[in-house]
C-alpha cells in the first residue's frame, strides 16, 4: 500500500474488546478507533481526532477520515453482545485490514447490495447465541 508515495505495512498494535489501533509503517501514522461509551466514538490519527461522531443508541457503522493526504475509511458492525461482527480499515480504495465475517462493501455483487446474512436452521434463539460467541 502506498501512502504519500511511501510503502505502508499496516500492523495491528492494540486490540481491545471494541477498540483497535494500527501502525501504518515504522514511524508512520498511528490510527486508533475508540468507542467511548459516553455517547460518542471516534477515530484518532497520531493522537489527534480525525472524526468524532455521536452514538446515542448504537455504534456508527462507518467513519470517513484522512491520513495525511490519503482518504481512509473504517467500517464496523457490533453484535448485541458488544463484540465486533466485522471491522475493516481502508486506505484509499484498498482494504488493508479486515476481521470478522461478511463481505466488504467493495466486493458487493454488481446489483449493489450484499447477500443476506446466513440464518441458522435451528431457530432465532440459537442464532442469537451464535452471534454473541467470541470470534
Amino acid at each position: 500500500m502506498q501512502l504519500g508515495g511511501i510503502h505502508v505495512a499496516v500492523a495491528l498494535v492494540k486490540k481491545g474488546r471494541l477498540s483497535r489501533a494500527f501502525s501504518l509503517g515504522p514511524g508512520g501514522p498511528y490510527v486508533e478507533y475508540v468507542p467511548n461509551g459516553a455517547g460518542w466514538e471516534g477515530v484518532f490519527v497520531d493522537g489527534e481526532p480525525a472524526r468524532i461522531r455521536g452514538a446515542r443508541f448504537w455504534f456508527v457503522p462507518e467513519f470517513r477520515f484522512r491520513v495525511g493526504s490519503q482518504s481512509a475509511k473504517i467500517e464496523l458492525s457490533v453484535s448485541p453482545c458488544l463484540r465486533f461482527q466485522h471491522f475493516r480499515l481502508y486506505l484509499g480504495d484498498a482494504l488493508v485490514y479486515q476481521e470478522g465475517r461478511g463481505l466488504p462493501t467493495s466486493f458487493a455483487p454488481s446489483g449493489g447490495s450484499l447477500p443476506p446474512p446466513f440464518t441458522y436452521p435451528l431457530g432465532a434463539r440459537f442464532s442469537r447465541l451464535v452471534a454473541c460467541s467470541p470470534s
